[in-house]
Formats: structure tokens, sequence, C-alpha cells
């Protein structure tokens, strides 16, 4: 009976030892984010797998130890398969199935311990790996719109003025296909009772909010992104390429517009001076008679006032009666007659002999007058032009300062469109890198980070938003 009994207690220590003691030393583990790092410890973590990333497109993943543990180390030296599992799945981006994680390796280290774990993932959509970089102007495009660039959001998660070179993407597992590659959990911890996953590597799809955002601010810079999100990733930036140069496009209009307007303006103000002048011009000679027309000597014989045909004719008179006379004595009445008309010819004749010598003074006399007048004139009309000129002068320099002010003005007014433009851009970029500042110094619940998964099943939505 004693041997039965001894037997029996047997079995119930056994059970003990194999039921009740692992519930007496098992422990919880924390499904939180307990992994810390600074950002320099990221950007070196991230530079490694850079080096290492195109590996993965082989099928190269790192070699898997053999072996499995034991149920007591199991138990005993490893965080609960929920601890393993939570800080996985912060891991993975869409598309990508977390079907095992399993413990093959473990060490201490220190006061905590180092494990390395056989994951399977099981991948619905291809994983590519795309590059990160400047956005580029187009060269024609005006030197201001080209500064903007590097202010403007073309997709979450970028900072300001990157893109995705979708163009130049690499394939690094197709969809459909199931990954098995070896995970370590550097330093692994039990604190309270309550096992923590405080460091571990980074796997072949590497993915998560703060390892996108030093990705994204890196040299090399790439991330991983599905078939589905490569396509919303450019829906997003051509949607901001076209707000932008819509917005340029408003911006150059106006621009154009005002600077017609200023054309017109100037054009206008043109106009109105030359009117001034030449209505000045006027006036100013409309007080300055005209000279008429100048003398001329062979139509003055016989024109009266000139004292010639007075001359003559008293010639023709004394000629004619002493004609008559001396025609009478020869010979009676009708030698008077005659002797009269040849007395008159020859008293025209001897008129016009003194006649010619005083038209020739009144003619000088009128020659030097209307040289005078002509003089007269001409000096008046060169005070005239100088007047004009002075005048011109003056509403030039009237015309230049006004053109300066309006011109002043116009680009004033174009100058602070694209100064409320760059304000509006730099706000947002300023934000953006505050995100990007805070995600990478630890922070938590950004709600455009944390909502990264959630809100990339919804319809795509361009993050270039301008007020008003």
């Amino acid at each position: 009976m004693w041997i039965l009994a001894l037997g029996a207690l047997g079995l119930v220590g056994a059970s003990a030892v194999r039921w009740v003691l692992p519930w007496v030393l098992s422990s919880s583990g924390s499904t939180a984010d307990e992994e810390r790092y600074s950002r320099q410890e990221l950007q070196a973590e991230w530079e490694r797998w850079r080096d290492r990333v195109e590996s993965f497109a082989s099928g190269s993943y790192g070699e898997l130890p053999s072996g499995k543990l034991g149920w007591w180390e199991s138990l005993t030296l490893v965080p609960p398969r929920e601890t393993a599992w939570a800080t996985l799945k912060r891991r993975l981006g869409r598309g990508v199935e977390l079907v095992d994680v399993e413990p093959v390796q473990v060490a201490r280290d220190g006061e905590g311990v180092r494990i390395v774990y056989r994951v399977r993932l099981r991948v619905g959509e291809p994983q590519y790996l795309v590059p990160i970089g400047d956005a580029v102007p187009d060269p024609r495009s005006d030197v201001r719109e080209q500064a903007l660039i590097r202010y403007v959001l073309f997709a979450r998660g970028l900072p300001p003025g990157k893109v995705y070179f979708v163009d130049k993407k690499t394939l690094l597992v197709e969809g459909g296909k199931e990954l098995v590659f070896p995970w370590v959990v550097r330093r692994a911890v039990k604190e309270g009772g309550i096992w923590k996953i405080l460091s571990a590597d980074p796997i072949p799809l590497e993915r998560g909010v703060r390892w996108d955002a030093i990705a994204a601010q890196s040299s090399r810079a790439c991330v991983i992104r599905s078939a589905s999100e490569i396509d919303e990733c450019l829906n997003e930036q051509e949607t901001s390429w076209r707000q932008f140069r819509d917005r340029v496009s408003a911006i150059e209009q106006t621009s154009h517009q005002r600077e017609q307007e200023l054309q017109q303006q100037l054009e206008s103000g043109r106009a109105q001076m030359e009117r001034q002048l030449s209505e000045y011009r006027q006036k100013l000679l409309a007080q300055v008679p005209q000279v008429g027309s100048a003398p001329r000597p062979n139509r003055e014989l016989l024109k009266s006032g000139t004292g010639t045909p007075t001359a003559a004719g008293l010639g023709a008179l004394s000629g004619a009666a002493a004609g008559a006379l001396f025609g009478g004595i020869a010979g009676g009445g009708e030698g008077a007659g005659i002797g009269a008309g040849v007395g008159a010819l020859g008293g025209l004749l001897g008129g016009l002999i003194v006649g010619k010598s005083h038209e020739h003074e009144v003619y000088e006399r009128r020659r030097a007058a209307y040289a005078a007048r002509r003089r007269a004139r001409a000096e008046a009309l060169a005070q005239i032009n100088q007047a004009v000129e002075q005048y011109r002068s003056q509403l030039e320099s009237e015309y230049e300062n006004q053109k300066k002010a309006l011109e002043e003005s116009t680009q004033k007014q174009i100058q602070e469109l694209w100064d409320n433009l760059k304000r509006e851009l730099v706000e947002k970029a300023q934000q953006r890198e505050q995100e990007l500042q805070s995600i990478l110094e630890g922070e938590k619940g950004l709600a455009w980070n944390r909502g990264w998964r959630r809100t990339s099943r919804e319809p795509s939505r361009s993050f270039f938003v301008f007020a008003g």
C-alpha cells in the first residue's frame, strides 16, 4: 500500500511541476512600446539596415539557428508570446501578416536576456523599397516658384519638399509569399514581474513611424511601401503638385493682369503728357504773329503806294503837254495831237527812270522789314522751343516719378501674393518638421502618426491645403 501511496504522490508532484509550477512562475508581459532609442542610435540602426536591404530582394534574410528551446527556458527566460507578438506587429506595414513567432535561442545578458526568434510572415501585397528625395522643379518655372518647392508637403509622413521616386522603386518581396527569418531581441528584462522588450533588431520589412521618420531624413532615404500604398502616395503627390501649380498659376495670372494695368496707366500718362506739351506749344505759337510773304520787286512797278506809277503819270502828262505845244507850233491842230502823243511817250519814259530809283529804295526797306520780322519770329520760336523743352523736362520728371511709384506699387502687390503663399507653406512645413522631431524624440500621440495604418485604407487625400 505504501508503495502505491508513494506512486500516487509522485504523480501528483509531477503534475504540480508540469502544471502548477508554470502557473506559479509565470508572469505577464507588456504589449506596449517599451523600446527606447536615441535619435543617434536609431540613425545608426537604420544605416546598418540600409546596407543590407538590397540583399533582402534576393531572399537573403540571415541564417536561422537550429534547435528549439525547452519548456523550462521558455517559461523562465523568455517573455510571454504576446509581448514578442506585439513588438513584431508594430514593425509591419500594410499587406504583411504575422503568422508565427517562436523563440529558438536565449542567453542571459546581465539583468536581461538576449533572444533569437524564428518569425514567419505572410506577404499579401508586393512590397517595394521606394527612394525618397527632393522634389525637382521645372527649370523653366519662375525662380520664386522653384524656391517654394522645398516647403511643399507632397505626401504624409515625408519632410517638406520630399517626394517618393516611385519610378526607381525596387521589388523586395512578391505578393503571396511567406518569409521565414531570424529576429533578435537584443535586450528583454523583467521589471516588477512584467516582461518588457527594450531593444530589438529591425526586421527585413521594417516599418513604424519612427523608422519611417528617420529614413525620410537620411541621405540615402528610402522606405518600404506596399503596392496599394504606392498608388496612394502617387495620388497624394500628384494632387499636391497640381494644387501648388494651380496656386502659382493664379499668382502669375494676377501678376500679368497687374502688369497690364500698369502698362495701360503708363501709356495713358505718356499720352496725357504729349497732349499737355502740344497744347502748351500751340498756346505759345498763337502769340507769335506771322511774317507774311517776302517782297518781290518785279511785281511792284505798277502797284499803288510805291511811288513808281505816280512818277510815270506825271512824266506822261508833262510830256504830252510839251509835245502838243511843239506839235501845234509845227503843224497846226493835227500836229499838236501827234506831238502830244510823242510827248506823252517821252514823258512816260522819263517818269519811269525817276520812279525806278524810288522803287528800289522802297523794296530794300520792305525787304529789311521782312528780314527783321523773320528774325524776330525765329527768336520767338527758339524761345518757344526752349520753353517747351523745359516744360517737357518737368513733365518727364513727374512722369518718371509716377512711373516709379506705380511700378513699385505693382511689384509690391505681386510680391505680397508670393509672400502669402510662402507664409502658408512655411507654416505647414514647420508643423510637419515639429511632428517629425516629436517622433524622433519618442513623443507619442500624434494623430497623423498613429493614424497611418488607419488612414492608409481611406481614400487618398492631399495634405497640401491652403488657408482661405
